[in-house]
């Protein structure tokens, strides 16, 4: 009572202060509170990044802002994290197109516009150690954010911490990592090289949807380059409302999909496409040619040089599936699907720095190397699906029909390579030759049948050799196969032996591996251990590794086995392309003139085990290469499959491209000169 008495007595407000003061105070005072509950003002995720992110120069190719003016194509990707619509967004694109860029961008700006718990899932250990750096160097870089990076010291592989929310680090095969989570965003990038083949709890594809459970308005992002066949990413991207790029013709204002390959038929046959890549008579060009003469045709016929490309890129926009756009820039038709899932394509047209020529030129090296699925991977950003079925073994052998004779080499094979795989009774073995543009041809091919055990010493003891592995230097290694009409090869050889010879050792393993100690120095040289392995990278097709013992048997390999393993399906689908490609161009696969007559067992089980695509219980779908008939087998095939790896393995780093590789020098004379160690493709 007291105490309201003497607030009565106190003076008004208005009465310490002069009018004025009073006033602005009040102003301020509505200001402020106005301010406090006016609702917050969110930015587009699109316009933050403009905004707002800055990039490492010691990351990223520029420094400065994020600039999206010459990648429009990446705004409308940043704006689906804003849609309250979608719920996952699927990126199929092709490699070095800003993909891992825009992806940091989208994560930064959720740090500021809607923070909420995220994982981000990566291939492996190391490649989240990288983004992980990565995303703290932009950070730096970045006024807006900067203050929230943690000292070094503190950076673990656990988390980003992005001062408003932490955005877990997870890679595929790590059980641990992927569960127990509760996200609302979950980003899965390079997910086509994620490593499904472990528990149901480490594959990122799979749990990603039980880590969103718990929120009403969550995001799935799926980024990646098609990898291999069947392609997860593909497999995503065809289950979206499938987005496609169109651009206006610049001369005519036609709207159009953007694309690699002009249509073959109907009323746009022939455009539609980038155009140049044949010359006048529909021959290939030469890639550098190609370069110079590569343009794009529009639908309507119009040619767009290389200077009007990034204005027409620019000035694209997305289409979903079922719809395309008017004469007036707007969006016709229904789309097929809904957008709760979106996907968007993109490929190497949509880099500023990739022009027509470029893109022409690359497709043509590819093709004439031999490594066509990896221009559809990298450079069109689409799962390569290639023509499964296998041709009937009399069409086979009658096309593919070489001119040369068994036993003979025709004069453009630079090197021998063969396959040989073991078997209880047996050793099947092929002799291939190869040259300019992965062009090979059969040189011979055999069996070695095992009439009894013979039995040699040596310093170590008694070594028990099968008689069919005895039989393998005089039938294959030391034998000597002359050129046709003894002519010379590139190489000025008049006859060849085999380069390098691999020999299956995932059966009888041990009776190859005391054949292989058994041979001297020189010869052991020219063969390697070889089986298939699985888990070999795709991309690397091979690896060595030294085994101690057989994990089976427990038995103990003296001195060690270098043991190659092999990733078959890479070299499969390579020999089944070239089953059914033109036996009068680069690249083809040739038998011998007479392999219909007398290798009718031999062409028999090479078409024998065809592709097919198979889905286990969890749905997911992988490659296996089947036996047809038991009775036929496939040994045949099996060894062109090690004798097409090895040529990879001579061939290295070097191109397929012949006129590249080193020849021996000629004196005046016109005869050889000495040549240096480590040139020749061949043996003497």
């Amino acid at each position: 009572m007291k105490a309201t008495k003497q607030l009565d007595a106190m003076p008004p407000i208005e009465a310490t202060l002069d009018r004025t003061q009073f006033r602005k105070n009040l102003s301020r005072f509505r200001r402020v509170g106005a301010a406090a509950w006016r609702p917050k003002e969110t930015l587009p995720s699109s316009d933050w990044c403009e905004r707002h992110f800055h990039l490492s120069r010691d990351w990223e190719a520029s420094g400065g802002l994020y600039d999206l003016t010459r990648r429009p194509y990446w705004r409308d990707v940043l704006n689906l994290f804003d849609d309250p619509e979608v719920f996952r967004i699927t990126v199929q694109k092709a490699t070095q197109v800003g993909g891992t860029l825009t992806l940091i961008g989208a994560i930064l700006a959720a740090a500021k516009t809607s923070p909420a718990p995220a994982m981000v899932c990566l291939p492996n250990r190391d490649a989240a150690i990288e983004f992980r750096d990565r995303v703290y160097a932009n950070m730096r870089e970045s006024p807006e954010l900067r203050r929230y990076v943690p000292p070094e010291g503190r950076w673990n592989t656990r988390h980003i911490d992005l001062g408003t929310y932490r955005v877990y680090l997870a890679w595929s095969g790590s059980r641990q990592r992927l569960r127990g989570r509760a996200c609302a965003r979950v980003y899965l990038t390079e997910k086509d090289v994620y490593q499904t083949g472990s528990t149901d709890g480490g594959d990122p594809n799979k749990a990603a949807g039980e880590r969103v459970k718990s929120f009403w308005r969550w995001k799935i992002y799926g980024e990646s380059s098609p990898e291999g066949d069947p392609s997860t990413i593909g497999d995503d991207y065809a289950a979206s409302d499938q987005r496609r790029w169109y651009v206006e013709c610049p001369h005519c204002g036609k709207w159009q999909e953007l694309r690699f390959f002009p249509y073959k038929a109907g009323k746009r046959a022939g455009r539609g496409g980038v155009g140049g890549l044949k010359d006048e008579a529909g021959n290939w060009r030469d890639p550098e040619d190609a370069r110079n003469q590569a343009h794009y045709i529009c639908v309507a016929g119009c040619q767009i040089d290389n200077a009007d490309k990034q204005d027409m890129v620019e000035g694209g926009q997305w289409v979903p599936k079922g719809q395309w756009v008017d004469r007036n820039g707007r969006l016709a038709g229904k789309p097929d699907r809904p957008p709760r899932h979106a996907g968007v394509h993109l490929w190497s047209i949509h880099s500023e720095k990739i022009s027509f020529g470029d893109l022409a030129a690359a497709y043509l090296e590819h093709r004439r190397d031999g490594k066509i699925a990896e221009f559809w991977n990298n450079w069109l950003g689409l799962a390569y699906t290639p023509r499964a079925k296998m041709p009937h073994w009399k069409k086979l052998g009658s096309r593919l029909a070489g001119t040369h004779l068994r036993g003979q080499v025709p004069s453009d094979v630079w090197f021998l390579t063969a396959g040989l795989d073991v078997q209880e009774d047996r050793v099947y073995w092929v002799i291939r030759g190869w040259g300019d543009q992965v062009t090979s041809w059969l040189i011979d091919w055999g069996q070695l049948i095992r009439y009894g055990d013979e039995v040699e010493e040596d310093d170590d003891g008694t070594i028990r050799l099968k008689s069919d592995l005895l039989q393998i230097p005089e039938t294959v290694l030391d034998r000597r196969f002359p050129i046709v009409g003894g002519k010379e090869n590139p190489l000025g050889r008049t006859s060849l032996r085999v380069r390098l010879a691999g020999i299956d050792a995932n059966y009888r393993t041990m009776d190859v591996h005391e054949w292989l100690r058994s041979l001297d120095d020189t010869t052991r040289k020219r063969i390697r251990a070889i089986r298939g392995d699985h888990k070999v990278d795709p991309r690397e097709k091979y690896r060595m590794n030294e085994i101690e013992r057989n994990t089976r048997t427990g038995e103990i390999y003296k001195g060690k086995l270098e043991l190659w393993g092999i990733f078959v399906n890479v070299f499969k689908q390579d020999l089944a392309d070239r089953f059914l490609a033109p036996a009068n161009e680069p690249g083809a696969f040739l038998v011998t003139s007479d392999a219909r007559v007398a290798g009718t067992d031999y062409l028999r089980q090479l078409v024998n085990e065809p592709k097919t695509i198979e889905t286990d219980r969890h749905g997911r779908r992988k490659v296996v290469w089947k036996e047809r008939s038991h009775q036929i087998g496939h040994d045949f095939w099996d060894c062109e499959v090690y004798a097409r790896a090895l040529a990879e393995m001579i061939v290295g780093d070097r191109t397929w491209d012949a006129s590249r590789w080193p020849r021996p020098q000629r004196n005046q004379e016109g005869r050889r000169a000495s040549r240096r160690p480590g040139q020749d493709l061949s043996v003497r």
